[in-house]
């Protein structure tokens, strides 16, 4: 079973669903009508863009989180997991002596 599509245009690639009559062709869905059925994912990912095109499909903006960017928000969290490392690392040392 293989389905992607984008739900606000009713526009789908569909491989054995419900919806489709053969279970191993690709088909490209538009508004619940069949455009089309291709042997592999590739070509019908290509007649999806067109459609996709022809729509004028523009995807909706993102909005950005109050946390800001999220690549710095693990940063600052390793920055400080290694200096809550480093700063109780002392605590841990030994001699390195051999104990007879």
């Amino acid at each position: 079973m293989y389905k992607q599509g984008i739900p606000d245009i009713d526009l789908f690639i569909e491989q054995d669903t419900e919806r489709t009559p053969e279970p191993q062709k690709f088909y490209v869905i538009y508004a619940g009508q069949l455009l089309a059925s291709y042997k592999t994912l590739k070509a019908a990912t290509t007649k999806y863009n067109e459609v996709k095109k022809e729509v004028g499909y523009v995807p909706p903006a993102v909005a950005n989180s109050k946390n800001g960017n999220l690549a710095d928000a693990v940063m600052d969290e390793w920055l400080d997991r290694t200096e809550s490392y480093w700063s109780k690392s002392s605590s841990y040392r030994t001699t390195n002596k051999v104990r007879r």
